[in-house]
């Protein structure tokens, strides 16, 4: 039970979120209902013998008020044509449209929820069976408590979103829409409406390949047992919040390439976004490292993490998840807050932040040069300390320049942090 407590309070944030954000859209629902049921009214009040629709105001009404007149005065005539006047058609009141509403707002409702709730449900469950994370029940349900109101927040941008997908022409609109989609059986295609849509503006565009960039990272950690940190919610929010703004500068900006004329409409945007929004952040870093390391002339920049030895690129985005984008943030890092948020491979922790040390001071060029005989902070003290004199002499002859100077610099520097190399 104890462990089904740890998921409840994992997925809290996100059943407030998704209880706003619904009880939201059925309140809009519910006024649409009021909407639909006063063109109605319109309709049967209609003595003038003409469409509602030649009227001179009629043009200011929208496409799809139109079309729901349209509906209305064809069901009132084709009830009428009927001797015994079929119910279906013709008692069409405020409780037969409240109660369609109400069916097409549950099945968006029971979308959105399962979609939302999908990675709190995965990251909650792992946390609170896996048998690699070692901690208590208890400890484990403590953590859940963490980053407590960027989780709130995700889920209240994943509930808006989904919301957007579903009713791609704003709420009102749109559940007119599917009111109309759901009694019309007359017409030619009855599917979904996010699926009849012509087209999907960037900004939705860019979340959909946001979420799907979500899914991916998640389940990336999902495989590694990697659950415990909650600054992943941070990361995704600051993604979230670079989709969201490249998303409302890209329709004003001229795109002076040869792709511009495909960019600047509507459907070359959205894919363009999508992209945008499902590359990862921490990409940017490795494309640029990778970009300047294949220009040939261009002299790369240094400091990426991927200097490490070993290091895999999804411990590169690990590490940046937890506000560790370059070697010199990795040398004054704390250890305990690096090991508490990256457990599945805290082993590792202490050897990255002593490389780190020793590659802030003596610098890339320097540190390439060490490297066949020494790699960390620790080792290049223990070897000074110890007097090993054939390499005092090889990082002079490297012009490095003097090892007692450097091993005096590391220890005023990370006097606290030094990794004790004693044991």
């Amino acid at each position: 039970m104890n462990k089904f407590k740890v998921i409840f309070f994992y997925c809290l944030p996100a059943l407030l979120a998704l209880s706003l954000v619904l009880y939201n859209y059925y309140e809009r629902t519910q006024q649409v209902t009021d909407t639909i049921l006063l063109y109605k009214q319109k309709v049967d009040n209609n003595t003038s013998g003409k469409s509602l629709l030649e009227d001179d105001s009629s043009s200011e009404l929208s496409g799809t008020i139109k079309r729901l007149i349209k509906y209305f005065e064809s069901s009132l005539v084709e009830s009428n044509s009927v001797e015994n006047k079929d119910k279906n058609l013709a008692e069409i009141n405020e409780q037969s449209i409240s109660r369609t509403l109400n069916k097409v707002w549950l099945s968006n409702t029971m979308f959105i929820v399962s979609l939302v709730l999908l990675p709190y449900v995965l990251f909650g469950s792992r946390l609170a069976f896996s048998r690699k994370i070692k901690l208590s029940v208890d400890e484990r349900q403590q953590t859940t408590t963490s980053n407590w109101w960027m989780k709130f927040i995700v889920a209240c941008v994943m509930s808006i979103g989904w919301l957007y997908v579903l009713n791609p022409t704003g709420r009102g609109d749109s559940a007119i829409v599917q009111y109309l989609i759901y009694v019309d059986l007359t017409q030619d295609n009855s599917l979904p409406l996010y699926i009849l849509s012509d087209g999907m503006v960037p900004v939705v565009a860019g979340f959909l390949g946001w979420y799907l960039y979500l899914l991916t990272y998640f389940f990336s950690k999902l495989v590694h047992d990697d659950v415990v940190s909650s600054r992943v919610y941070g990361l995704m929010f600051k993604k979230f919040l670079f989709t969201y703004g490249i998303a409302l500068i890209i329709p004003s900006v001229d795109v002076a390439s040869a792709a511009s004329d495909i960019v600047k409409q509507g459907a070359g945007q959205s894919v363009l976004m999508f992209f945008i929004g499902y590359f990862p952040m921490a990409g940017f870093s490795l494309l640029k490292e990778r970009a300047l390391k294949m220009g040939g002339d261009v002299k790369a920049e240094k400091g990426y993490l991927s200097e490490l030895p070993g290091i895999s690129r999804w411990q590169v985005l690990r590490l940046e998840e937890e506000g560790v984008d370059n070697m010199a943030a990795l040398a004054y890092a704390s250890q305990k807050n690096l090991k508490d948020g990256l457990l599945s491979m805290s082993t590792m922790v202490n050897l990255w932040i002593d490389i780190a040390q020793l590659y802030v001071v003596v610098g890339h060029d320097a540190y390439q040069k060490l490297l066949p005989r020494c790699k960390s902070a620790s080792g290049f003290v223990k070897k000074v300390q110890d007097d090993d004199a054939e390499f005092i002499s090889y990082v002079k002859d490297q012009d490095i320049g003097c090892a007692k100077e450097i091993c005096h610099l590391i220890e005023r520097t990370f006097a606290e942090k030094l990794i004790d190399y004693s044991h």
